[in-house]
This record gives C-alpha cells, sequence and structure tokens, in this order.
C-alpha cells in the first residue's frame, strides 16, 4: 500500500506510549495489526480482522475485488471515495467491464491517488478513458498533480488537499535528535 503510519508516539501525562502498526489490508491499507507499548512497560497485541476474509461474511468485501460482493456500491445518492487507484484500475466484472460502472449515476464518485510511478502511465490512460464517471480526483502533493496534468487531465477535476499534523500534538526533533 503506498502511503501507510508505521508507527505513532505520543506522549501524555508523562506517560509516553509507542504504537506500531505491523500488519495492513492490502486493499484499504487499514491497520490489522498493532503493537502498543508505553513508559509503564506494559504491552499490548491489537489485531483486526477484516470481515470479508471470514467464509460467512466474504461476501462483505470490496465489489473492486469481486464484482458479487454487497456493499455501498448499490446506494444511491452518496458519495463513493475509490481511496486506492489500483482499486480504480484493477476492478474489473466478469465481462471486463471497469467496476465503476456498477456505481449508481446518482453517486459521486471521488478517487484519492497519492503517489504515482513512471510506470503508472497505462493506469492514467485508464483514468483518462473513464473520467466521465469520476467526479473529483484528489491528491495531498503538487507532484502528482502536474503528472496528471501532463497526461492531459483537466485541471477543474484535480484537486490538492495536503496530508495535515496536528503541531500541538507533533513537534518537529529538537536539532541534535535529529541527528539520530
Amino acid at each position: 500500500y503506498p502511503c501507510i503510519v508505521k508507527s505513532i508516539i505520543t506522549t501524555q501525562e508523562g506517560i509516553t506510549s509507542k504504537q506500531t502498526n505491523t500488519a495492513f489490508d492490502f486493499y484499504t491499507g487499514n491497520v490489522t495489526e498493532a503493537v502498543m507499548n508505553n513508559s509503564l512497560g506494559e504491552n499490548y497485541k491489537t489485531k483486526s480482522v477484516p470481515a470479508y476474509t471470514k467464509t460467512q461474511y466474504s461476501t462483505m468485501g470490496s465489489k473492486f475485488v469481486n464484482s458479487t460482493n454487497k456493499n455501498m456500491l448499490g446506494h444511491r445518492q452518496s458519495i463513493v471515495h475509490i481511496g486506492a487507484f489500483p482499486l480504480f484500475w484493477g476492478g474489473r466484472d466478469n465481462k471486463n467491464k471497469p467496476l465503476i460502472y456498477q456505481i449508481d449515476p446518482s453517486n459521486k464518485i471521488i478517487l484519492t491517488i497519492f503517489h504515482l510511478r513512471e510506470e503508472d502511465g497505462p493506469n492514467i490512460e485508464f483514468l483518462k478513458a473513464h473520467l466521465a464517471k469520476i467526479d473529483l480526483i484528489h491528491t495531498s502533493c503538487q507532484k502528482t498533480k502536474t503528472i496528471l496534468l501532463r497526461y492531459g487531465l483537466p485541471e477543474e477535476k484535480i484537486k490538492v488537499i495536503p496530508l495535515g499534523v496536528d503541531l500541538l500534538v507533533f513537534k518537529p526533533a529538537a536539532m541534535g535528535q535529529r541527528e539520530k
């Protein structure tokens, strides 16, 4: 998955805790396993099991993985967020038609693209061919927007919304710590 948080360190009321994310869902990027350690010597491990990985709930997965799955793509008058570029270009139904065409036309579709690589050219061309289905393309950096514009995507469909950091919680490391 292209954009993941590997660990988080927090300090609250004099107790420092570190959460290390050790496993992720391939399709969504959600954390499925994490280890938490704190300055009191306590250690915890959490595990989240996506429902679609269990036999009895296998039809709950993404339609981008299996077009017969039951999920929110049947909703109307909603916003459908496709949170990863591979889900957009990789999903096909049994007739090899892109699954975005199964989303009800009353919905607004937002596609997030965090990073692009040179080898993504064919996928960007695929996006161009099906651009009429996409209402908005969100990216977190100007570089990705520039690449999309170079491929001829219309600027009015691309919005850069940078990833944010709460500076009351996260502070730059002191000069001596940066070198470690």
